[in-house]
């Protein structure tokens, strides 16, 4: 009989280019071998740099390329976070399980504007009756 062995994760399954790194990953680290190499060969021999020096140099120069190809963080690429955090100043709003997805943000923003709306209807009313009865 024939059987084929499926894997049970298919959310999370990635194809593998280069020792099981997807393309993007792959990309990244090629980019990263090539300018830390040439900025490294470039200061050793042309700048006379200490090679402890222009690893604490290369380091800083390379990490964002790092951060945006594998950082990764309850679901969310660097970018996504980076794009989340930019319009959300207050941070991660968390559900007990994981962080809610931007449709769930959106839906959760209008019911609270719609909530601030509807308390400050209801606090004109109550100022206006106030008013008048002062009257």
């Amino acid at each position: 009989m024939l059987s084929i062995d499926i894997n049970r994760d298919i959310e999370k399954y990635e194809e593998a280019v280069i020792a099981g790194f997807n393309g993007k990953k792959s990309l990244a680290l090629v980019a990263c071998v090539g300018i830390g190499g040439g900025l490294g060969f470039l200061m050793y021999y042309k700048f006379h740099v200490n090679m402890n020096l222009i690893a604490l140099i290369i380091i800083p120069i390379l990490s964002p390329i790092i951060l945006v190809s594998f950082g990764t963080k309850d679901g969310m690429t660097f970018k996504e976070q980076l794009d989340y955090r930019l319009h959300h100043k207050r941070g991660y709003i968390q559900n007990k399980s994981s962080v809610l997805n931007a449709v769930e943000l959106k839906e959760i923003d209008l019911l609270k504007a719609e909530a601030d709306e509807k308390k400050t209807a209801k606090d004109r009313r109550n100022s206006n009756a106030k008013t008048k009865e002062r009257k």
